[in-house]
């Protein structure tokens, strides 16, 4: 399989929707999702969790191939991020949440 030619990223869909509203933003999606797939593109769109309903998060997850969460955990006085995948189509994966950081040599992920 050929490898996507270049990266296509949406931050924030979240805004989008606030401003232009659910229904225009879900045509949107299905257009540049379409488009994506037929230049063998990779399309990553950021949403804020929280701040759309949750038809609108279902929809989200059944148009997109896959689902990567982020958030922060609090532990004692520290404050970590964590990363999981919620859902990624064909292919077999954990969905427990792993603590990381980002430095100068790119993402760390904790071992379980």
């Amino acid at each position: 399989m050929d490898k996507p030619q270049f990266r296509c990223v949406m931050d924030s869909i979240s805004s989008l929707a606030v401003s232009a509203g659910l229904s225009p933003v879900q045509k949107f999606l299905q257009i540049s999702i379409a488009r994506l797939r037929t230049v063998r593109a990779t399309g990553l769109c950021v949403v804020e969790q929280g701040a759309q309903d949750e038809k609108f998060m279902n929809y989200l997850r059944y148009a997109f191939d896959g689902v990567i969460e982020m958030d922060f955990m609090e532990s004692g006085s520290n404050m970590g991020r964590t990363i999981r995948i919620f859902s990624m189509r064909g292919v077999n994966h954990e969905t427990t949440k792993r603590m990381f950081s980002i430095g100068d040599n790119g993402i760390t992920i904790e071992a379980r």
